[in-house]
């Protein structure tokens, strides 16, 4: 609850579903304390690398 206003300081998350459910969203966007977070990680390269599988 709130507002977003340049100046304040703001910890806010953006995903596309139920943010509550684990199966049903996907985080898209995180602030904290105002500063963007990078969601990629070694651990999330390596699971998109190996959820393709070879042909």
């Amino acid at each position: 609850m709130g507002s977003l206003e340049v100046g304040k300081n703001a910890t806010f998350s953006v995903s596309k579903g139920d943010l509550l459910d684990p199966m049903g969203q996907d985080l898209t966007h995180l602030f904290i304390s105002g500063r963007a977070v990078e969601l990629e990680s070694r651990h999330t390269e390596l699971y998109e690398k190996y959820q393709q599988k070879p042909e």
